[in-house]
């Protein structure tokens, strides 16, 4: 996870509430020890995106903790995917579509990536100003809204040698659509986290959730639990010029417990 205790003095004036505004859904220590993360909401349900240093020592914060701790080494396994599938990532540019608080945009960029920039629907510019400040980076950030009947987000995003989509395309009723302009702005490198069962048929399925997130009607409303078979992903990749595909192994300590939620390299020869 990133802490941010050792950059409390870089982050001076702005208050935990204010941080928690942007942080609360990935695994963030604040500079007063605040923890964040969507760990223990994932295990368990409850809304809880956030614990104080007190809260730690009591039972619910203590799962917390440790639902926080693997929520980031499941991050930490998706960029540790991504080196050793790259090697070097000096040089090379990412963006990192639907990218919440930009968490994988600092990290790639302490990683050695040349640039790095996240497009999300809400405006996470404050957040991208202050971690920039606080660990020293120069993510950029694009606020953007993706168009499911267009399918493509309301401004142009430049491509890059690296793309990450993480969790998004669960929530897309367009995730065929969603994967060829994924692959439109990659030069090389595609990674995806999301669902994607194991079936030999080419198949996408949607749940009954409805309009739970993104507020779509019908036939754009498919945004609570939308389902790619793996063989549809991996025709749609080698379709669309990346020939060679790696899965990440999973861990036991993987917070999106469900065998379905996998993590997919793909390259682009």
């Amino acid at each position: 996870m990133i802490d941010l205790r050792q950059c409390a003095d870089k982050l001076a004036g702005l208050s935990t509430d204010y941080l928690l505004t942007y942080t609360r859904y990935q695994p963030y220590i604040l500079p007063d020890g605040t923890l964040t993360g969507a760990g223990y909401s994932q295990l368990t349900g409850d809304m809880t995106y956030s614990v104080n240093p007190e809260e730690q020592l009591m039972e619910k914060g203590i799962a917390f903790v440790q639902a926080t701790r693997d929520y980031s080494r499941m991050y930490e396994d998706f960029i540790g995917g991504l080196k050793a599938t790259i090697g070097s990532l000096s040089g090379l540019t990412h963006h990192d579509f639907a990218c919440n608080s930009g968490y994988l945009c600092y990290r790639l960029l302490q990683e050695g990536a040349f640039a790095s920039s996240g497009s999300d629907v809400y405006d996470f510019v404050p957040i991208f100003s202050a971690m920039n400040n606080a660990l020293n980076v120069n993510a950029t950030y694009v606020q953007a809204s993706y168009d499911f009947m267009s399918h493509r987000p309301n401004v142009d995003l430049t491509p890059r040698d690296i793309v990450t989509c993480t969790a998004f395309m669960l929530h897309s009723s367009d995730p065929t659509f969603l994967l060829h302009y994924l692959a439109s702005i990659t030069r090389r490198y595609l990674m995806l986290v999301s669902l994607y069962p194991r079936n030999d048929d080419y198949v996408v399925s949607y749940s009954k959730a409805t309009s739970v997130f993104l507020g779509g009607k019908f036939p754009m409303c498919f945004d609570g639990s939308t389902l790619m078979s793996d063989a549809l992903l991996r025709y749609g990749l080698e379709s669309l010029g990346f020939r060679t595909v790696v899965e990440i192994t999973r861990r036991p300590y993987w917070i999106l417990r469900h065998d379905d939620w996998r993590c997919f390299i793909a390259v682009r020869d």
